[in-house]
């Protein structure tokens, strides 16, 4: 296909579950999309999936897509061209139906093979019964593999319009299709404005991906030219990918349909297909060349580096963040075992913060800042060169090592370097330098050259190296040997803790409404904004205003002196317990923003504050060890809090708000708690 290595998907809208992608990048006469949802991906994944719920599967997508077509004015009324018997599969009729599209009516055609001395001679129209729409929208769904029947139908029906003197507005397709309709579909639309100079030409909306036919027998030798789809030189969903590269099998099935007629209708005839292809794998075992096989499904040779899988995958436009998490899949990482890697970094996190504490307090918390900073710096190392699971273990294992000898120190070493009444408004300042290095990088990002993502990996990784170069010129607070802690020490220190009601409901408080910004900020936002109708922009429009919101931890100490402390406490617990009431009960976008807002800049003014009476409380020379201690507990809640939440969400995203909303209450009686007990009348 001419340029199609310059094509690109740019996604489109994702809305009610349906991610859509244009591709863009060539100068195409027409409009071509992509659309992923839950149920379409479970049909191609899942040749299991047989009879109505073949149509079934494809409702809610269609839907979707036709609520966006009417959105953008590209479709008013239509009439529903059904090329028997592969179209009624597509719930077109159902779906206009759902949209308020009318139809004026539906007409048929049925094209069949004409035979000659065994071998295929043409296409005849068997049957035809067409109702003219002048200036309507014609709607086709079809399977397109070569195109030769599409193509031979359309012209019958542009024929028919020309000799009643009317003409077609545009021309939608529903397809589960491959490349070859592009280009058939581009030169029709030639060969149409010659006679309808103002036809504004086809939208194609292919389910899940544009695949490719098999242009010989492939690596097992078992699928048909010209009638098998695969991956290879066609453009898959990211969805789709992740979820096909996570059942692994399906990705190795003789085509992503099958037959659509015999799935439908004669099921027998698909079940034994489908039985007898992976026989024939079975037999052929010995003689198949497993790695051929899989670079063939996948569609290019591996090893593979980033640039180029983004490059032939046609991923350049979709979030960096998806692209290098479905790069891990196809570097051989599946899902599970990426969940396996976040387990286990979580894990090392907990269960290293003590040890890390007493270190700290031993050689001093400059040379941990030194020592975490440069194991960092190896990390994000290894991480810029990694392609495996292993490697990518390994980076997250030296990960999580860092990010526990950081724990603590950074805020402890400022703690103690600043003036009592300076404290809150530097640490304040800590947390929104780093934000605004996350906005830096953003900006860096977009000045950079497209499909760059190795280079930013490298960039990645320099920026820890300076880190660690700048951890060189930080002065010591106090001289190591005074914090030398022992094991009976540590026993001690840790009873200690466990018997401070005061702190406990501190450091619960602290637990449960941390959390809470973090899950709703972070993991439930996109799901909110999905839910209330948002669109891609919307979206990151709104994720742009909470990066930013994040700069205001440097006005968390002026706050604090205006309101008070228990004013400030009391104001944040109570602003977010309100916003996750809102998002639970008001699934709109100017509400769902507001609440994920507020959610953020209570997180920002709540964390230097927190962080300050934390160090205020250590009573102890133990300073690292102590604040470990306290890490230990806050994260040990956090896990049970964000099992609930995924669970809850899972379930019902309205109920998990509630849930928050149920947290920050708790929280704000833990607070009051503390801040009774901790109040010089009561003695302390």
């Amino acid at each position: 296909m001419k340029n199609w290595e310059d094509v690109k998907i740019a996604p489109e809208f994702n809305e009610q579950g349906v991610a859509c992608y244009r591709l863009t990048g060539a100068d195409f006469l027409n409009e071509y999309y992509i659309i992923s949802e839950a149920e379409t991906r479970k049909l191609l994944n899942t040749p299991e999936i047989v009879g109505y719920e073949v149509y079934n599967c494809l409702i809610s997508s269609t839907s979707q897509m036709l609520y966006y077509l009417k959105e953008q004015k590209k479709v008013t009324t239509a009439n529903i061209l059904s090329i028997l018997r592969g179209a009624l599969n597509y719930p077109l009729e159902e779906s206009c139906y759902r949209e308020h599209i009318r139809v004026h009516d539906i007409s048929f055609l049925s094209s069949e093979r004409v035979f000659e001395n065994e071998e295929i001679a043409g296409l005849e129209i068997k049957y035809s019964k067409l109702t003219m729409v002048p200036d309507s929208t014609l709607m086709i769904g079809d399977i397109i593999a070569s195109g030769e029947t599409l193509i031979h139908c359309l012209r019958y029906v542009t024929d028919f319009y020309r000799e009643h003197g009317a003409k077609l507005r545009n021309i939608i397709i529903f397809t589960i299709g491959g490349t070859k309709g592009i280009d058939i579909l581009e030169d029709l639309t030639r060969d149409i404005r010659e006679f309808w100079p103002e036809f504004e030409g086809f939208i194609t909306v292919y389910y899940e991906g544009i695949f490719a036919t098999y242009q010989d027998k492939g690596v097992s030798g078992i699928n048909l030219p010209d009638v098998d789809f695969y991956w290879k030189g066609g453009i898959v969903a990211p969805e789709f990918r992740r979820e096909t590269l996570s059942m692994c099998s399906p990705l190795f099935e003789k085509c992503i349909i099958y037959d659509g007629g015999a799935r439908r209708y004669e099921i027998h005839e698909h079940v034994e297909e489908v039985l007898e292809f992976w026989e024939g794998i079975r037999e052929r075992a010995d003689q198949i060349n497993f790695p051929k096989l899989l670079e063939e499904k996948l569609g290019y040779e591996l090893p593979i580096d980033y640039e180029d899988w983004i490059a032939a995958n046609h991923y350049g436009l979709i979030r960096p963040e998806d692209a290098r998490w479905l790069y891990r899949q196809a570097q051989g990482v599946t899902v599970f075992e990426i969940t396996l890697i976040e387990s286990i970094s979580m894990l090392l996190c907990i269960l290293l913060e003590i040890p890390w504490g007493m270190v700290a307090d031993r050689i001093g918390y400059k040379k941990a800042m030194v020592l975490s900073n440069l194991i960092f710096f190896a990390s994000k190392l290894i991480f810029w060169q990694a392609t495996s699971f292993a490697g990518f273990l390994a980076e997250r294992i030296l990960l999580s090592f860092a990010v526990s000898g950081l724990s603590g120190v950074d805020t402890n070493l400022l703690y103690l370097s600043c003036p009592k009444p300076s404290r809150q408004r530097v640490l304040g300042i800590y947390n929104s330098l780093g934000m605004a290095g996350l906005l830096i990088a953003t900006v860096v990002f977009t000045l950079l050259p497209p499909q760059q993502y190795k280079l930013l990996g490298l960039l990645t990784a320099v920026s820890y190296g300076i880190a660690a170069l700048l951890s060189l010129g930080l002065c010591e607070t106090a001289a190591p040997e005074s914090r030398q802690i022992t094991l009976k020490q540590m026993a001690g220190l840790l009873s200690q803790t466990l018997r401070n009601r005061t702190l406990l409901c501190f450091l619960l408080a602290v637990a449960l409404i941390s959390e809470t910004h973090q899950t709703i900020t972070v993991f439930l936002n996109q799901l909110q904004y999905t839910r209330s109708g948002m669109t891609s922009a919307g979206m990151g429009y709104a994720y742009m205003a909470a990066t930013a919101l994040g700069l205001t931890s440097a006005y968390s100490a002026r706050f604090t002196r205006q309101a008070g402390r228990k004013r400030t406490g009391i104001s944040l617990f109570v602003a977010s317990l309100c916003a996750c009431l809102v998002l639970a009960m008001l699934p709109l976008p100017f509400p769902s923003i507001a609440g994920i807002l507020v959610l953020r800049l209570c997180d920002s003014l709540f964390q230097p504050f927190q962080t300050e009476i934390q160090n205020e409380m250590l009573q102890t020379p133990y300073r690292a060890t102590a604040l470990s201690l306290n890490a230990m507990l806050t994260n040990g809640v956090a896990i049970g809090t964000n099992l609930a939440y995924g669970a809850l969400a899972q379930y019902s995203l309205s109920l998990a708000f509630c849930f928050g909303a149920a947290l920050c209450a708790t929280g704000l009686g833990l607070y009051l708690a503390w801040h009774r007990r901790a109040s010089p009348k009561a003695g302390a």
